[in-house]
């Protein structure tokens, strides 16, 4: 028996395999060693790619940095080790999800350039990094200044609302190790759901999911959007910052209870060492909710929030330089030349040249005054249209009949969020509610069908597994009446999806030919 340390959950296992098997992680299923293959050496072509030097080995191969011979540019060349190829439609699969990754065009995105076979060595060209990911930039310094991590997070969320609108993609596995920053400071996303494909029909080489980083719904295993992705991506900022994951354990099934289940970990209660601003506090317990619903309600909103921590503030200092121009702008305002003599006269006509000169005045503030009646006006129906087209998306949306609960969720929430808005008028806001609070009774009603549809789905199942029992004990009359039972459930259930429609046809199906089995061998039987 060998020792090994999982680098994906730390855990500590024992394991005996031959030499030339892959060594799989007991715990989060992840790759922990595999044989080595022979290394490249320089000089040396595969594909379209001359060999300069070797970089590393990475948990899915070595990487090598290689020129492209047609281009003349530098890339990291991946080799996938031979014991990892484990058949042809597996390798197929591969391809196939370089060449979509290949297609994704962002500057914070390490875009696969090319993929293919020469001479038995599976290879996929990426675009080369000059740098180091952020977990070995963690365990080189400790933590990442708040500020500076917070900038990195920002360009990775652009890339990944890039992904997700242009691409319908979501990451599923955000770690510090698959972020890349360059000497510039520039941040750049690995693995756009490449390598935990690979094999994916025989056996997974990796969990959707780093433990350290994933989202609840992740460790429940549900249906995942976006929202699980701004998780992770939350727990990878607790870890630059804090220089620490926000959970940790021994065992790795606790860690992902605690990603459940426990509480949002306070920054000072994991590090005392580093200092975080309240902001970035807040952030952080909004990107790490347990509810999608209580996260942010798109890339956008997250976005904003960050960016209006990171804006350099104004000091006290330059608000008053500013009061003071300004007032010293007013004093040296030419005063109008008064007249010394007392007469009446006199004192009339100046006072009429003082109004004849607040005419200007009063014609401006009347055109400024005018013009801030157009603008809340415009304001108002802009914001209207906003709100009400909020409520025709989710409408729309909720049209299809697979539709997601949690994404439909999230739409009528931005759409209340956009209705709440101070320029928003009150009839719009009753319309907007008011649709809302149907399209919210519509998904309550959803998921009402579908909890009566799989309680039913389930006591059919049961009833006819009893059938099948009576008739293999040849009680023909007892699975006559089981079939009976189970095709008066059926037949009154509505199925919410058409997959539900698929499994309920499916078992209709079956419970009819045996219906048709047990009615033949009653009819032998009479005879």
């Amino acid at each position: 028996m060998t020792s090994y340390s999982c680098p994906h959950c730390t855990t500590d296992f024992e394991s005996e395999v031959g030499a030339d098997e892959v060594i799989y992680c007991p715990h989060c299923n992840a790759i922990v060693d595999f044989p080595p293959d022979e290394e490249l050496t320089p000089g040396r072509r595969v594909g379209g790619f001359e060999i300069v030097e070797f970089l590393g080995r990475g948990g899915m191969g070595n990487v090598y940095l290689a020129t492209q011979i047609s281009m003349d540019r530098p890339v990291a060349l991946k080799i996938l080790p031979k014991a990892l190829i484990v058949d042809r439609p597996s390798v197929e699969q591969f391809m196939n999800e370089v060449r979509m990754t290949g297609r994704m065009e962002h500057p914070n995105i390490v875009t696969a350039l090319d993929a293919g076979e020469d001479d038995g060595l599976y290879y996929f060209a990426m675009s080369f990094v000059k740098g180091e990911d952020l977990e070995k930039r963690i365990e080189r310094i400790g933590f990442i200044p708040e500020k500076t991590a917070m900038k990195y997070i920002l360009q990775i969320s652009e890339a990944l609302d890039y992904a997700l609108k242009k691409h319908n993609l979501i990451h599923k596995d955000i770690k510090p190790g698959n972020i890349m920053v360059n000497e510039n400071g520039e941040a750049f996303l690995l693995d756009m759901g490449i390598a935990q494909k690979i094999g994916e029909g025989e056996k997974k080489l990796h969990i959707e999911g780093s433990p350290f980083f994933m989202s609840p719904e992740q460790t429940r295993n549900e249906t995942l959007n976006w929202s699980s992705d701004l998780y992770s991506l939350g727990a990878t900022l607790y870890n630059m910052i804090v220089g620490v994951p926000p959970y940790d354990d021994t065992d790795v099934m606790n860690i992902v209870r605690m990603h459940s289940e426990a509480p949002f970990p306070p920054p000072v209660s994991r590090n005392r060492d580093v200092e975080i601003s309240q902001q970035c506090v807040r952030l952080l317990q909004t990107m790490m909710a347990k509810s999608p619903l209580d996260r942010f309600a798109s890339w956008e909103e997250f976005q904003k929030s960050v960016k209006n921590i990171i804006k350099p503030k104004k000091s006290a200092s330059h608000k008053k330089a500013i009061s003071t121009n300004t007032t010293r702008v007013i004093k040296n305002i030419p005063q109008k030349r008064r007249s010394f003599h007392d007469s009446s006269s006199h004192r009339v006509l100046v006072i009429r040249e003082d109004k004849n000169a607040l005419l200007p005045l009063i014609k401006t503030l009347a055109f400024f005054a005018l013009l801030a009646v157009c603008a809340f006006f415009g304001m108002r129906y802009f914001m209207d249209s906003q709100a009400k087209k909020g409520l025709q998306e989710a409408s729309s949306y909720m049209k299809h009949l697979s539709y997601n609960e949690a994404d439909a969720l999230m739409l009528i929430r931005l759409t209340l969020r956009r209705a709440d808005g101070f320029f928003v008028s009150p009839s719009a806001k009753a319309e907007v509610l008011k649709g809302c609070d149907e399209l919210k009774a519509a998904i309550d009603n959803k998921i009402y069908l579908r909890n009566t549809f799989d309680s039913n789905l389930n006591k059919a199942n049961e009833i006819y597994s009893g059938a099948f029992e009576f008739l293999r004990k040849r009680q023909l009359s007892s699975a006559k009446i089981a079939c009976d039972n189970v095709m008066i459930i059926l037949e009154k259930l509505e199925a919410p999806t058409k997959l539900d429609k698929d499994k309920l046809d499916m078992l209709l199906e079956s419970v009819r030919t045996m219906r048709s089995k047990i009615d033949e061998a009653l009819s032998k039987r009479d005879k």
